[in-house]
């Protein structure tokens, strides 16, 4: 808002009727504190039903209800509720505008409501065809719009019902209405034209759960825990609830902690050592305090930054385990001939693929050639504290003196005899 928008509301502040006016069409209940926060804290739908009841009952035809938004930056008093009547005059200038616009084409009747200007226009029957209605709107929308733009520098988005036979059919109508303005606001939505349509609600309102929950959070972990682009895989999911699933910042929310129990379940479920109480509760703050959907969105994907750091560091500690647990088992059991990396895997515990990539890892070798470099090593020392040939041969576990021989001349270039007790080192 520019400086003639605060000059304005500053004027209607200033009138004695106006505070008087504003206050009793915005409470009508004694609770102002909370008239700013989120609908679910007062029913302010029910509000609406008795505003209008009296001014509208018995008449017949149709009616439209639009909500008007002002979807710029709130102080951080107007987004928490302190400033109830700074957030009051801004919508009597809105209203100010659209009584311009509209008066003399519609009927109508306007309040503010959970901080936003409602209107409710009245059509009789045969006064024109729907499609007219549908167009006259757009057009007068638009031109609240560009006033409140051009005068005050106010961003101003209206939301559009479908027309409604029953005026009693008004309160889940401008329920719907509400939640999708604080939709929209808390994902900081960009709106292509400056009039949204908001379909009417089902006769019964619900929110349905996150039906996709546990299958959108394994294909999370999967990528998460296999190294893929995790990022992306969550981002698809987080747009999904967004733009398709949610009504309501509230609902947003709700499914937003659907779909993250579902993560903290599947990385349990996986193996993944996380503190899973500790970040349930931190989501739980998080979601409470979150202003914007970004917020959330931007804590999550620190989340998972943190448990695919953590995790692969265990992993590697774990997979150092099992290496150390591989070499003690082969120096434990060389007298073995049959002694393989599938054995080795085995007393260790991990796969023979994971040991594999392991000593090529650690030793820039293959598990058998580590084995054999550890066959010729204890024979060596065997012969020159005088073993013989054959004893030698068998705890080495070789499984031919033929063999021993040849594997020990190529290694060192003399014979097993040749070394036995001299306890020199060999040239080779």
């Amino acid at each position: 808002m520019n400086d003639a928008g605060k000059e304005r509301a500053a004027l209607l502040a200033q009138k004695e009727y106006s505070q008087i006016e504003y206050r009793n069409r915005l409470v009508r209940m004694q609770n102002v504190d909370c008239i700013c926060h989120c609908s679910a804290e007062i029913d302010l739908s029910t509000l609406l039903y008795f505003s209008v009841n009296d001014f509208y009952l018995g008449q017949e035809g149709e009616f439209v209800l639009l909500l008007f938004s002002e979807i710029s930056e709130n102080s951080a008093d107007q987004q928490e509720g302190r400033d109830v009547f700074g957030r009051m005059f801004t919508y009597a200038i809105i209203e100010e505008i659209a009584k311009e616009v509209f008066t003399g084409h519609h009927s109508f009747y306007s309040s503010e409501l959970d901080g936003r200007l409602v209107m409710i226009l009245n059509f009789p029957f045969g006064i024109m065809p729907d499609r007219t209605i549908v167009d006259c709107l757009d057009v007068n929308c638009a031109e609240v719009t560009e006033k409140c733009k051009t005068r005050y520098d106010m961003n101003v988005v209206t939301y559009i019902s479908e027309p409604v036979g029953d005026v009693r059919a008004l309160t889940g109508v401008y329920t719907a209405l509400f939640e999708a303005a604080t939709l929209h606001r808390y994902t900081r939505a960009v709106f292509p034209s400056p009039a949204v349509r908001v379909a009417s609600p089902a006769p019964t309102m619900s929110v349905d759960r996150f039906p996709s929950a546990m299958e959108s959070a394994r294909d999370l972990v999967s990528a998460l825990l296999g190294g893929r682009d995790y990022h992306a895989v969550a981002d698809k999911t987080l747009a999904s609830l967004a733009e398709e699933q949610a009504d309501s910042a509230n609902s947003l929310k709700r499914l937003f902690g659907d779909y993250f129990e579902a993560i903290c379940l599947n990385l349990t479920r996986m193996g993944a050592k996380i503190k899973t109480d500790a970040l349930r509760a931190e989501q739980y703050r998080i979601a409470y305090e979150s202003v914007h959907w970004c917020q959330l969105t931007d804590w999550l994907h620190q989340v998972l930054d943190t448990v695919r750091e953590e995790y692969s560091q265990e992993n590697q500690r774990a997979a150092r385990r099992q290496f150390d647990l591989a070499i003690a088992y082969i120096r434990e059991n060389l007298a073995d001939p049959s002694l393989t990396i599938e054995k080795c895997a085995a007393g260790a515990g991990c796969s023979v693929s994971a040991l594999s990539k392991a000593f090529h890892r650690q030793m820039n070798t293959s598990a058998a050639k580590y084995i054999r470099e550890q066959r010729l090593t204890k024979a060596l020392e065997l012969l020159q504290k005088g073993c013989s040939v054959g004893e030698t041969c068998t705890l080495c576990g070789f499984g031919s003196t033929e063999t021993f021989h040849r594997a020990f001349k190529e290694k060192y270039g003399v014979t097993p005899g040749q070394m036995r007790g001299s306890g020199e080192t060999p040239l080779k």
